[in-house]
């Protein structure tokens, strides 16, 4: 398969199948989710998590919306769990060092091996 062709179903310069693409009367998701949106307007005014909540609950609304509603009012319901981090040393007492090595190193002459040179 040539290279940028992966995945295509189709022969390059070809017309396409005649069933191929959205079916006639299918809603695109922005469509749906105006709709629902218009749908819970239309009952009573809400809070935008309210609408998240009506639109997880909605039936009609596909899977990957109502997932996508779901993670949206995550955190808004749920908080998040705490990064347990200690910050304190032995005993609660405050971390200090207790000491320190240091070591200097005084660096070796560049020595050159085999002259390019000749």
């Amino acid at each position: 398969m040539p290279r940028g062709e992966k995945g295509r179903h189709f022969q390059k310069g070809q017309p396409r199948s005649p069933n191929s693409g959205r079916r006639k009367g299918v809603r695109n998701r922005s469509t749906v989710v105006r709709e629902a949106a218009e749908r819970i307007a239309k009952r009573k005014q809400i809070s935008p998590l309210e609408f998240l909540e009506e639109l997880i609950n909605d039936p009609r609304a596909g899977k990957k919306l109502r997932c996508d509603a779901s993670k949206a009012a995550a955190p808004y319901v749920h908080k998040r769990m705490p990064i347990a981090i200690e910050h304190s040393g032995k005993d609660g007492q405050p971390l200090s060092p207790t000491s320190m090595n240091v070591t200097f190193v005084t660096p070796s002459p560049l020595t050159v091996t085999g002259d390019k040179s000749k």
